[in-house]
């Protein structure tokens, strides 16, 4: 019977990262990539017309993206230090953005467990049809399932949340010199 040769299963401490390796790694990471996986999750969350647990949860993912994409914003060294502190006023102070904010840290909280923006408990949820498609036009009526976002303040359409978190971040990045596409 031959011995079993184990070394191959456990890593070696030179296959290991070390701590300055680590930092090179994520020292190439930019808030442009941040942005394009923002903008990904929103073509998945708003290409979907069907109210569904999934649709939820692309909106959500969506939300939680966009959120971060603050946080990308000021850890970038190559972001001027005054966009890195306007970045976390345009979220403290743009109301799609403040709604993001309580939706992207309640999903990841249970409830938004820092101070929130809007309402602790704000959350997704499907509102059913209001108007029976075959007898109501669609464009005048609400004839199909669609995703809300609940909050204190009522309830909205999670598409147009979206719309305008998006479009918030497109004039911030645009009046402080950002170019996506660099």
């Amino acid at each position: 019977m031959s011995e079993r040769d184990d070394s191959a299963a456990k890593p070696n401490v030179s296959d290991e990262a070390r701590p300055g390796e680590a930092w090179i790694a994520s020292a190439s990471r930019t808030w442009r990539q941040q942005h394009a996986r923002m903008m990904r999750a929103y073509q998945r969350a708003t290409a979907a017309a069907d109210a569904t647990p999934q649709g939820e949860d692309n909106y959500y993912v969506f939300f939680i993206w966009c959120f971060q994409l603050k946080d990308w914003l000021k850890n970038d060294p190559a972001v001027p230090a005054a966009t890195r502190t306007a970045a976390e006023h345009l979220v403290n102070t743009n109301d799609a953005l403040k709604l993001c904010a309580d939706l992207a840290n309640g999903i990841k909280h249970l409830r938004a467990d820092r101070r929130a923006r809007v309402d602790a408990d704000s959350q997704l949820d499907t509102e059913a049809a209001a108007f029976q498609p075959d007898v109501f036009e669609s464009d005048a009526f609400q004839t199909e399932e669609r995703i809300v976002v609940v909050a204190a303040r009522g309830y909205m359409d999670a598409r147009q949340l979206a719309d305008a978190c998006v479009a918030a971040w497109a004039e911030f990045l645009r009046s402080h010199g950002l170019n996506v596409d660099s």
